[in-house]
């Protein structure tokens, strides 16, 4: 495959997950190897749809099993830096 279309895939999911450091090395590793900022552009456009829909799917699916499940806990775990697990006094 190609270094920059392999480049550009690893740009597309790195944006669809959130590895935004990934995403930028990407990025700077698909212009090294000629990608323009057209290509750059349909890239993000596609990886912007494919995240959009996913997030929409998700919500979808999950307000399902919520309504379909009613001992069902969602807890949202924290996404800071801090680190956070689960030991002998709970979650956190």
């Amino acid at each position: 495959m190609d270094d920059k279309v392999r480049a550009l895939i690893g740009m597309g999911a790195a944006f669809s997950v959130g590895a935004l450091s990934n995403f930028e090395e990407q990025v700077k590793a698909a212009k090294e190897h000629g990608a323009t900022v057209e290509e750059l552009g349909e890239v993000l456009s596609i990886a912007r749809a494919t995240k959009l829909s996913g997030s929409m799917e998700m919500d979808s699916l999950a307000e399902e099993r919520i309504k379909t499940n009613s001992k069902t806990e969602l807890k949202i775990l924290s996404t800071s830096d801090s680190a956070c697990g689960c030991g002998p006094e709970g979650c956190c």
